[in-house]
């Protein structure tokens, strides 16, 4: 499964948490701490569909039964086990190595917009396989109804980031075709909302009041944040 991100070292993921950039720094840290709204159990089961460098597995494992994290990109896949929490499987999301209704949680952060449409809906389906009833989903993506547009243009004008294979995403969402999307792959969405609005960017300022503002926007539930989440359940 080639996606669009090819050109990303395979720590990249793991050094913008310790990034000296306020803004950079905080805006990765919401999105990793975004796992708690689904509030892991130790007697969990959890798979991160597309870990790349390990970060959320990192932060995860010590909190549920067991922690596995799945990627194609052998790279990302040996500096997040030489990290030394959790577990990791080098594999297609289109064919995961894995039993039905294995999982009691699964994440796909920051995935689906580096894919097609039609690889995305193949990734679902065999994520609906490997979870189990009433299992729960956490999906991230950019908001292209939102101010990330013109972050997204910026950002590759002055090249704040490496280079990507193809651009950076591929596959654009809204609040309305991310809903439809979870819901034909047979998902019950529970939650939509969107984060990241102007907490990354308080950051210059005071990440302690920056955090605080990412936890109202949360709470707030509005959609105009500029990446959207979707909290769903396998019925």
């Amino acid at each position: 499964m080639n996606r669009a991100n090819d050109a990303l070292p395979d720590d990249h993921q793991y050094y913008v948490l310790t990034d000296d950039n306020a803004i950079r720094k905080r805006w990765h840290l919401n999105k990793l701490r975004l796992f708690e709204l689904t509030a892991l159990s130790p007697a969990d089961l959890v798979l991160d569909a597309g870990c790349g460098a390990g970060n959320l597995i990192a932060e995860i494992a010590p909190l549920c039964q067991q922690a596995i994290g799945c990627d194609y990109r052998y790279g990302g896949l040996a500096f997040a086990a030489a990290r030394g929490r959790g577990a990791y499987v080098q594999a297609d999301l289109r064919d995961l190595p894995f039993p039905d209704n294995t999982f009691t949680t699964v994440f796909c952060m920051e995935v689906i917009e580096h894919i097609d449409r039609k690889t995305t809906a193949q990734a679902l389906a065999e994520i609906h396989r490997v979870l189990r009833s009433r299992g729960q989903l956490l999906v991230t993506t950019p908001n292209y109804r939102s101010l990330w547009v013109v972050i997204e243009f910026v950002a590759d004008t002055l090249r704040f980031r490496p280079e990507m294979v193809g651009g950076e995403h591929i596959s654009k969402y809204h609040k309305g075709t991310l809903a439809d999307l979870m819901m034909t792959a047979g998902f019950a969405v529970e939650r939509l909302g969107s984060f990241n609005h102007f907490s990354p960017f308080l950051a210059a300022l005071s990440d302690r009041w920056a955090e605080r503002l990412h936890r109202w926007e949360l709470r707030e539930g509005r959609i105009g944040g500029n990446l959207l989440y979707a909290l769903c359940r396998k019925p």
